[in-house]
């Protein structure tokens, strides 16, 4: 549906939407195989 949409307003703030869910997927990732490291060398 955000593909029709013509407003600038709208579509920066999906984009922003879009870029911050990566984000924190990025972010449990590295949490978790910081984690995994830790307890493996602990």
């Amino acid at each position: 549906m955000l593909k029709s949409i013509t407003n600038e307003h709208i579509l920066a703030l999906a984009r922003k939407h879009r870029q911050a869910g990566i984000q924190f997927i990025a972010y449990l990732v590295i949490v978790l195989v910081g984690a995994t490291a830790y307890f493996t060398l602990a």
